[in-house]
């Protein structure tokens, strides 16, 4: 069999490196999209050929997926603290321009990692593939959605293979965002429950996305189509608990009401914006949304479809994550 050639944006990324890690244990061809500032020590050794460029611009990269079997999209912005030209560019703008390439390439396969938070999850329903989107303002989710709507329209003409994946919140060693952030606050005495701290929390590993998104390289016969990605089903009162016992803190005792966290959070935006603060508020819109309310989803599609199972003790794997950022400055 002819190796199977892959290209990938965001490959530095959380998730992308330990995806380039196992597409190279199975023998794959990778062609990586990095910036010119990006950190390639993670990625380095199992990349066959590093492009230089950025997803903004469609020149700096539409020449390198001739001959390409698989295109994974997982650029995007990972804070919910930038500026909103910068969610619609990197989101929408590099959605855009690598579906063309694709296009113009024929490449059979389009693996594009999207969000839980595109659906209208603070609903209180259980969130399946046919929920209602959100009718958020909140800038990342606005252009996640409108990202994910792009590639859900491509996905409707059947000229090639098209995955969209919809992870909830993702952990596991190398996580510098989720886990990290809640260590700070909690560091700090700065953390807070909002809305109710039994509020539930969908969470997956990212080995377990991986290697979702390795299968859908290695057979041809799955089925396009939208796809949401869990493993848990926690609450925020025991992810908490089990944060502050492993690194000895006190466990919060605040909760505030979403509407007043809400509101907090606008004013703290308003506020950054007017001063020109370029650190992130305490709270955000994004943050209140995503962890003010609970969030319950259906993954039969994906076990249907893909024959999903789930592989993870998450007591002991959320320690294993915690543990991981021990010998890092999170303080």
């Amino acid at each position: 069999m002819a190796e199977k050639v892959v290209f990938i944006t965001g490959g530095t990324g959380f998730v992308g490196r330990i995806l380039i890690k196992k597409l190279k244990e199975k023998g794959f061809y990778i062609i990586a999209l990095v910036r010119r500032s990006s950190d390639l020590s993670a990625i380095e050794k199992f990349v066959d050929k590093e492009v230089v460029g950025d997803i903004q611009d469609k020149d700096s990269f539409e020449n390198y997926l001739e001959n390409v079997d698989v295109v994974y999209h997982l650029a995007g912005v990972v804070t919910d603290w930038a500026p909103k030209r910068r969610y619609y560019d990197v989101h929408v703008k590099g959605t855009r321009n690598i579906l063309e390439v694709v296009r113009k390439h024929n490449v059979k396969s389009f693996v594009h990692l999207s969000t839980i938070d595109v659906f209208a999850h603070e609903s209180f329903g259980v969130v399946n593939e046919d929920s209602p989107f959100t009718d958020s303002k909140v800038p990342y989710r606005q252009t996640k959605l409108e990202a994910h709507k792009l590639v859900f329209d491509e996905l409707h003409k059947k000229n090639m293979n098209i995955f969209i994946l919809c992870p909830t919140w993702v952990y596991g060693d190398g996580d510098r965002i989720f886990v990290s952030e809640i260590i700070k606050q909690l560091k700090k005495r700065q953390f807070v429950f909002i809305g109710d701290k039994n509020n539930s929390l969908p969470m997956v590993h990212v080995d377990n996305l991986s290697s979702i998104l390795v299968e859908l390289a290695i057979d041809n016969d799955y089925k396009s189509g939208t796809f949401i990605v869990s493993d848990v089903n926690t609450t925020w009162a025991h992810l908490v608990k089990i944060i502050c016992d492993n690194i000895g803190v006190e466990y919060p005792r605040i909760t505030i009401p979403f509407n007043i966290a809400y509101f907090l959070g606008y004013l703290m935006e308003v506020c950054a914006h007017l001063t020109k603060s370029k650190t992130r508020p305490l709270l955000t819109r994004t943050a209140v949304e995503t962890v003010g309310k609970s969030i319950n989803v259906d993954i039969l599609h994906l076990r249907a479809v893909i024959k999903y199972q789930s592989k993870s003790d998450f007591d002991i794997r959320i320690v294993e994550a915690i543990n991981s950022l021990k010998t890092e400055s999170v303080s």
